[in-house]
């Protein structure tokens, strides 16, 4: 359900783009607007830039073609040149200021949950004594989380967390080191496993995880595909054990993060270890490949924490996440996802 806040702007497919009346207002003032919409939607860049022209002065629109993957990376030297960011999917990254100029607004997918899907989800819970749960949802599906609290409250399934905190990122699951000793379970409702992913590996696959996922009209327990990740972590973490000489990737805006560079920097001279920093904004295997060397030992990503988990599993030396490479180093005495 659409606020009376926001403004429907235009509908691609089973999914609304809307506008707050603020980011209206000065879209109207605006001479030079950017679209920006996640990779999922870029079909519908072209769309939506009609319907955010057609509210202008005669104003220049134009869309970011280059890759979206979160509100934590954005291309600073690009937004610089336009008055307005209208930044479409992502809600602002909770541990990042951005420019003044970037609104962040939503894409509402509009088609309800099949309650059948929660009715087999509940039976699920009860059968194996579930009975108090996280219930985490994505950017797409906030109007979602009020429906499905609802719905488990009736069937007797307590909801832990409110909806101030049950918007989830890739890294951030607000709360979830706090409540994760009160609750049997988390629920997580997105497309694709990346959040529910992310749930389990914060809970270092403690509790079981649930996705329920509104396009397919499925749920399914995430518990063991989390374990088997995490078995890898530990491999990727037994064979940084001996590493001396440690490569430092550092990012770009919401994903330079200069508290837990130092951190790691300072955990690795205390262990007489030497290392090296390099900025990047994307990081990709043919980027670290190319960087690589032999004197390298291991490689610890500050930038975005799931790059070593989904994207560079699979290199040939050991790439930590933050909180992985503080395990090592011996900041940390049990594993911590993220940092």
């Amino acid at each position: 359900m659409i606020t009376d806040r926001k403004l429907r702007l235009t509908i691609c497919g089973n999914h609304i783009f809307t506008l707050r009346e603020n980011t209206l207002s000065r879209i109207r003032s605006a001479k030079k607007i950017l679209i920006q919409v996640p990779e999922g939607f870029k079909p519908c860049a072209t769309r939506v830039a009609e319907a955010i022209l057609a509210k202008t002065n005669d104003s220049e629109v134009d869309i970011d073609a280059s890759s979206n993957f979160g509100s934590c990376l954005l291309d600073l030297e690009i937004v610089r040149e336009y008055d307005l960011v209208i930044h479409f999917g992502h809600d602002r990254y909770p541990l990042w200021e951005p420019p003044e100029n970037v609104a962040f607004e939503d894409v509402v997918y509009e088609p309800e949950l099949n309650k059948e899907v929660l009715e087999e989800l509940i039976r699920d819970l009860k059968e194996r004594k579930l009975r108090r749960v996280l219930l985490y949802v994505t950017q797409q599906h906030k109007n979602l989380y009020g429906t499905i609290r609802k719905f488990l409250l009736m069937h007797g399934i307590t909801v832990v967390n409110d909806k101030r905190k049950s918007l989830a990122f890739g890294c951030v699951y607000p709360d979830i080191a706090v409540l994760s000793n009160s609750v049997d379970a988390v629920i997580m409702v997105s497309g694709g496993s990346f959040h529910s992913l992310g749930a389990g590996i914060s809970l270092g696959g403690l509790k079981p995880v649930f996705k329920v996922d509104p396009y397919r009209c499925t749920y399914v327990d995430m518990t063991e595909t989390v374990r088997k990740v995490l078995k890898v972590r530990f491999g990727k973490i037994f064979l940084a054990n001996k590493a001396s000489n440690w490569l430092i990737i550092a990012g770009i805006a919401g994903q330079y993060r200069p508290d837990v560079v130092s951190a790691v920097k300072q955990a690795i001279v205390a262990k007489g270890g030497k290392y090296f920093i390099a900025r990047c904004m994307y990081l990709t295997n043919a980027t670290l490949a190319n960087l690589d060397n032999p004197h390298i030992d291991s490689i610890v990503v500050t930038s975005c924490p799931r790059l070593p988990i989904d994207d560079l599993s699979d290199y040939h030396k050991p790439v930590l996440t933050p909180g992985e490479a503080l395990y090592v180093l011996g900041k940390h005495h049990s594993y911590r996802f993220p940092w």
